[in-house]
């Protein structure tokens, strides 16, 4: 928990940082008033540069927030705001931040005529001005810092409550009576949070109990087709005199094709993402009781 809510005070830095950049800024407008009244527009020459230098870095930062904030949205979690919303008012920002250099470059030229001997205070002054007013008078800027801030704190909840839900579901695993070979595939799988493998191995493992009690080395739908038909079976589940019983052989039959085709398949032929905890062991349990039926099976 700790390292969590170290993580989430580093994100806050970031945006809060912004808001340094910010300050820098306005600094740098204090210096160039100070160097005015001393004539020296050389050295405010550079200042203005300084700011412009500023926004532009300030550029990279937010695109680099963004980013983060993309990141964040590829998990399943429940966050207030869209990547959508928050490009949004990047861009607002953006659109600011354009308009500050655009205040900036205008001093910095009226700043360098001043240096070859064309002094224009007024137009120097109003640039100054201008640029002063657009650091301070603006909303977009806040606005996405406080949607970043937000979205990270949404995360690190969601984060600490699904490490809560992982730790819950390992020791759920643990009381689980699975079929030893499913969880010698499946239990390291499952404790590294690789979910999606932990399900394949399993009911690949399904295939290979049944390849080996039965003889029949076909795969998929193909094997369980030929050793469960009840109307010529290799495996019985049972004595297969009463049409209940049938119905069961034929069920199960089923069933086992079934997941062949919509769980071992899919997982073994396409990058299927599986996060949630719960569910795997939901089909852990299904591929247990599976491989018990098939391991106290009869051959016929």
């Amino acid at each position: 928990m700790m390292t969590m809510k170290r993580q989430l005070q580093e994100k806050l830095k970031l945006v809060e940082d912004i808001s340094d950049e910010e300050t820098k800024i306005l600094a740098t407008i204090s210096e160039i008033y100070y160097l005015l009244r001393q004539k020296q527009f050389g050295f405010a020459v550079g200042k203005a540069d300084y700011i412009l230098g500023i926004a532009t870095e300030l550029t990279h930062y937010l695109e680099t927030l963004v980013r983060q904030v993309g990141k964040l949205l590829n998990v399943q979690a429940e966050i207030t705001y869209s990547f959508e919303e928050v490009n949004d008012k990047k861009n607002k920002v953006l659109t600011w931040i354009d308009e500050l250099k655009k205040e900036a470059l205008n001093l910095k030229k009226a700043l360098h005529n001043a240096t070859t001997g064309i002094v224009d205070m007024e137009k120097i002054s109003h640039h100054l001005h201008a640029l002063h007013d657009k650091v301070i008078m603006h909303e977009s800027l806040t606005e996405f810092q406080s949607i970043l801030r937000y979205m990270f704190i949404e995360y690190t909840i969601h984060e600490q409550q699904q490490l809560a839900r992982e730790s819950e579901a390992q020791e759920i695993y643990k009381r689980l009576k699975l079929h030893p070979q499913i969880r010698k595939v499946s239990e390291k799988l499952f404790k590294d949070g690789h979910y999606r493998n932990a399900i394949l191995d399993s009911f690949i493992e399904i295939e290979k109990i049944a390849r080996e009690k039965s003889g029949v080395q076909d795969t998929g739908a193909s094997l369980f087709g030929k050793i469960l038909n009840p109307d010529n079976p290799i495996l019985r589940l049972n004595s297969l005199k009463t049409t209940a019983e049938k119905d069961e052989q034929r069920g199960f039959m089923l069933i086992l094709q079934g997941v062949m085709m919509g769980i071992r398949n899919p997982r073994a032929h396409t990058i299927l993402n599986q996060t949630d905890a719960y569910r795997t062991l939901e089909y852990l349990c299904l591929a247990s009781l599976l491989a018990k039926r098939i391991e106290e099976s009869l051959k016929a």
